[in-house]
């Protein structure tokens, strides 16, 4: 009933999410032609002044805080590190092109 078939099309079917994850970790770090990801400074200081506003609720105001900025700002900010991360397959792809031309 479960055949290697049915475990190849789970494979394939949690290949988008997970190929989603791979090029979001790629892009928050260093690419070749982007560099660091111009983001993750900004995003570590907004997270803590959200976590020192909510700092008057003690721990959990802290980090009720640092969740209420990290949920919207860390969307974006996964958001850009996928587009760099694609960006610097489709310069990778055309450096390839124009080697081989």
């Amino acid at each position: 009933m479960h055949g290697g078939g049915d475990r190849a099309a789970w494979r394939r079917a949690a290949s988008g999410p997970l190929r989603v994850l791979r090029q979001m970790r790629r892009g928050m770090g260093w690419l070749p032609d982007y560099g660091r990801h111009p983001g993750t400074g900004l995003l570590v200081a907004l997270t803590g002044a959200g976590a020192l506003a909510g700092a008057r609720g003690g721990w959990e105001g802290a980090l009720a805080g640092a969740a209420l900025v990290l949920l919207p700002m860390g969307a974006l900010y996964a958001w850009g590190a996928c587009d760099r991360a694609h960006g610097q397959d489709r310069r990778d792809r055309k450096g390839v092109e124009a080697d081989s031309n």
